[in-house]
């Protein structure tokens, strides 16, 4: 983020963070599933609790250390070698999880900087309208603009 930003694609940033947080957000509630107790699941949902984890694995930004342990971890969960409490007290698995949860603030803090920033760029073009700057000043007009038009 620059002097020069342009409020559009400050807030196409936005958009873009926004959309990558949804999608993490969703995957996670998903590939936590298992270390939330007292459930109980099939193999074939084991196998798609895998499925949910190597996208997270692949999902630019989140950097999940000693995958392969994981990966090992997950098979020996979904051959039932091990419990899932074991499972879910593997370093490999707190590791990963708090990888995911560390990418969910990073992105987090940096949609809120984002969104500082546009709020300077709108309240700048907001007080170079002149006469009509009373109209672009107010409160509702602002959210209007900014949530239906700019974040849309």
């Amino acid at each position: 983020m620059q002097k020069n930003d342009n409020i559009l694609e400050v807030a196409r940033n936005i958009v873009t963070l926004k959309n990558q947080l949804e999608t993490v957000n969703e995957l996670k509630e998903q590939a936590f599933e298992p270390c939330r107790f007292p459930n109980h699941y099939t193999l074939k949902q084991l196998d798609d609790f895998h499925n949910i984890w190597v996208k997270l694995y692949h999902f630019p930004g989140i950097r999940i250390r000693n995958f392969g342990d994981f990966e090992s971890k997950l098979d020996l969960l979904s051959n039932a070698y091990i419990s899932r409490r074991e499972f879910c007290e593997s370093p490999s698995v707190i590791s990963a999880c708090e990888s995911v949860e560390k990418y969910i603030e990073e992105q987090t803090e940096e949609i809120s900087k984002y969104e500082t920033v546009l709020n300077t760029l709108y309240n700048r073009f907001a007080n170079g309208t002149g006469d009509l700057s009373f109209i672009f000043k107010a409160s509702k007009v602002k959210e209007l603009i900014i949530t239906n038009f700019l974040l849309s």
